[in-house]
């Protein structure tokens, strides 16, 4: 799997500077497209809360990089290519994994990421967040959620389940590296 990275030479000096008050980083004015690229590529530092920064907004900071999701993806796929061949050979009742939800939900962020522009998009579990996705975008009473699915099965929500946007992450033909993400 190929994760794709946000294309920052394709954008205009002012996208980059837009993208750069998104991501709170300072000393952007007046720098060059390279400059901001280079700002930009940066990874994002945590702000440290005291009180001459306690009114300036905190930076959340998402360690799930594409690199991290690319080692666990093909370790995944792996796994389940060993599983298939192993049930194959030996005629062997294995139930196959399903997708961790770290690997999917991080897939859909990387797509919002870099196919809608939302740089603020973030796994919720590593900023502390409720739901699966977070961003400044909705409504955080009611979170993002995604599912993905494998097969042509129904999809299941919780009963009590409340989210304001919902995103399906179409997996069917992942082992030949195509996932398509819908959004509801």
């Amino acid at each position: 799997m190929n994760i794709i990275t946000m294309d920052y030479s394709k954008m205009k000096v002012s996208e980059l500077k837009s993208l750069c008050k998104e991501r709170n980083i300072k000393g952007f004015s007046g720098k060059t497209k390279p400059e901001l690229i280079e700002l930009l590529s940066l990874p994002i530092q945590p702000s440290k809360k005291n009180k001459k920064t306690a009114k300036s907004p905190q930076v959340l900071v998402d360690n799930y990089t594409p690199e991290v999701l690319q080692g666990l993806y093909q370790r995944y796929k792996d796994s389940y290519e060993y599983i298939a061949k192993l049930k194959d050979e030996k005629n062997l009742p294995i139930r196959q994994q399903n997708p961790p939800e770290d690997i999917t939900e991080n897939i859909v962020k990387f797509i919002i990421q870099n196919y809608e522009g939302d740089a603020s998009c973030k796994w919720a579990k590593a900023i502390g967040k409720n739901g699966d996705l977070y961003s400044d975008k909705y409504n955080h009473e009611y979170p993002i959620e995604v599912k993905a699915f494998t097969s042509n099965g129904p999809s299941q929500f919780g009963p009590r389940k409340k989210f304001g946007v919902l995103y399906f992450l179409d997996m069917r033909n992942w082992l030949n590296n195509i996932l398509v993400k819908l959004h509801i």
